[in-house]
């Protein structure tokens, strides 16, 4: 009995869309154990990467009309072929990291605390709460004290008689400063 041929296995399928992925994130690996930045990144991301991207396309291209419209992996398939500018970018500027994990991460922090500031008294409080957060977040991402920025900041927005002598200074102090990055 031969299988009908919407239910037949696809010749598109999660393997092979996680092997060029996997592809992409050896090179980054590679270039990240090597210490690789700006021009070096640059050329390593063009000799290594590059190839499995235009592979990658090729592939999308070949194996979109293989699956239903319904089919999740090919709403992801259509999900790269419209985005694959903004999802290649990292072949042609060393500053784009490959994903957004860093950002991923941060925002998780921010929906983990959402169902425990339901109750932050109303819109007004809900703003200041995510205004804080960002403040704080802020700064962690930049290599800052987030308590010492925070002190900084409200001796100048409140002052107080024991704080005017900071008030002089326009700049933050020095232990608030972000760390050189080399």
């Amino acid at each position: 009995m031969e299988t009908p041929a919407l239910l037949a296995v696809p010749k598109a399928g999660v393997k092979d869309e996680m092997g060029f992925i996997g592809g992409f994130n050896d090179v980054e690996a590679e270039a990240k154990a090597n210490n690789m930045r700006n021009a070096e990144l640059l050329a390593h991301r063009q000799a290594h990467a590059r190839p499995i991207a235009e592979r990658f396309e090729i592939w999308l291209a070949e194996h979109i009309d293989d699956l239903l419209d319904t089919n999740p992996v090919r709403k992801a398939m259509k999900y790269y072929i419209n985005h694959w500018p903004a999802l290649t970018r990292f072949l042609s500027d060393p500053e784009v990291e490959l994903d957004n994990n860093w950002s991923e991460r941060v925002l998780r922090k921010v929906a983990l605390l959402r169902n425990n500031s339901m109750y932050a008294g109303g819109i007004e409080g809900a703003v200041r709460l995510c205004t804080l957060l960002t403040l704080i977040n802020t700064c962690r991402l930049i290599g800052v004290d987030p308590y010492q920025y925070l002190v900084w900041a409200m001796t100048r927005a409140f002052p107080t008689a024991a704080t005017a002598g900071w008030l002089q200074s326009t700049s933050p102090p020095p232990r608030t400063r972000p760390l050189c990055r080399q």
